[in-house]
């Protein structure tokens, strides 16, 4: 795993991290669960970076990849992210 204060600060931002990397989802797991084929950063330790198509549809609203696009009855093509600004 990355230091404990990259670690720490991460997780601190865990649900932010989507909104500052511009993707759908994103993951952090312990680097022995890392694929050989990431990216391993140069310039922080322990970092590597894998970009996958996240699952489920996309949005029509926001466009990001959700598996709870389709499953909204009011809004059946956004997800619920979305679903939950319109019906405030």
């Amino acid at each position: 795993m990355f230091d404990e204060a990259a670690k720490m600060a991460l997780d601190a931002y865990r649900s932010f991290l989507p909104t500052l990397f511009i993707v759908s989802e994103t993951k952090l797991s312990d680097m022995s669960e890392v694929p050989a084929t990431a990216y391993n950063c140069s310039e922080i330790n322990n970092i590597a970076i894998t970009v996958e198509r996240a699952a489920g549809e996309k949005c029509l609203r926001c466009w990001n990849w959700s598996v709870s696009v389709g499953k909204q009855e009011t809004y059946p093509d956004l997800c619920h992210r979305c679903c939950e600004v319109l019906t405030v």
